[in-house]
């Protein structure tokens, strides 16, 4: 490297602004003789001003990592988030452990290739005689969807966060398919404290109604005992005696009424059998989590859409 050049990419690399904080590892960058603080894992490409780098630690690619880099930057030019991917089986090995699967997308009605960009963005680049065969990308394994495998790597690499679609967007993050806004009640959380009984053996010390309270006895348990948390739960389940009370609806002018069917209960410590007070005895109560929402950031690797041509 000339003078000139490095003096060039030096001043590049002090110039990158970096997205958020890096992680704690320094190496020296191989373009500037810099320290940066490089990401642990895999880079998040980025290109500004027609400079490449990573957008967490500033990393210039170097001569191994330039074609991931442009591969990965050239498929975010080319597919949004929403966007269907599809796939092509081209062949499968006689012993079915590995099989070779082209990838498209659609531009003005007309499929485009992007095999080669996918191989090397994902880490799975392919020989040149593997594409002077046109047999798209060699993916090892089986018993699955390998097609969504692909799409689904390399979703996670090209749009590893991505601003929620909306419910008219027809959003494909999977938050939305497996949220309810309801789910199943656990009875009431109480906290155990498990220590080491004499004999060595983990037993339960005593029970208490919140975590303050058991971590107290915890750090006043001597360290040999080895005393853990865990939550203890008066667990809900369907009674197949205790039935809900029954609730009048108007019919007809009339007042009747309605059985509610079984109860959800607990059982205490004596035996005695009750109606769950977390749920009143529905079985089920609000999402922690809240009711669904169109205006988060997903993380799920679900940006791409997947379909079998």
């Amino acid at each position: 490297m000339k003078t000139s050049d490095a003096a060039v990419t030096q001043s590049v690399c002090q110039k990158w602004e970096p997205i958020q904080e890096p992680v704690e590892k320094n190496t020296v960058c191989m373009n500037c003789g810099q320290k940066h603080a490089k990401c642990e894992y895999s880079h998040q490409w980025e290109s500004r001003g027609g400079q490449i780098a990573c957008g967490r630690c500033g990393h210039l690619p170097t001569a191994k990592e330039i074609q991931v880099a442009e591969a990965i930057l050239h498929l975010r030019e080319v597919l949004k988030p929403g966007d269907t991917v599809y796939t092509v089986l081209r062949h499968v090995s006689r012993s079915g452990m590995s099989r070779n699967i082209d990838l498209y997308y659609m531009a003005d009605g007309e499929p485009q290739w992007i095999s080669g960009y996918v191989g090397h963005a994902i880490g799975s680049p392919q020989s040149r005689k593997n594409w002077e065969r046109s047999q798209g990308l060699t993916v090892g394994g089986c018993g699955m969807d390998m097609g969504f495998h692909i799409v689904n790597s390399l979703s996670y690499v090209i749009f590893p966060q991505y601003q929620c679609l909306g419910k008219d967007g027809h959003c494909p993050s999977n938050y939305h398919v497996n949220h309810r806004d309801s789910v199943r009640c656990d009875g009431i959380a109480r906290y155990a404290l498990y220590a080491l009984d004499d004999n060595g053996v983990m037993q339960k010390q005593a029970t208490f109604g919140t975590r303050g309270e058991t971590e107290l006895a915890a750090s006043l348990t001597p360290s040999d005992r080895r005393p853990e948390v865990a939550v203890d739960y008066l667990a809900c389940f369907r009674s197949d005696t205790v039935r809900m009370p029954e609730i009048e609806i108007e019919s007809g002018g009339e007042l009747i009424k309605v059985s509610q069917g079984k109860a959800h209960t607990i059982t205490r410590e004596d035996g005695t059998e009750e109606i769950c007070p977390v749920c009143n005895g529905h079985g089920r109560v609000p999402n922690p989590d809240g009711p669904e929402r169109w205006d988060i950031v997903h993380k799920d690797g679900y940006a791409l859409r997947h379909k079998w041509l």
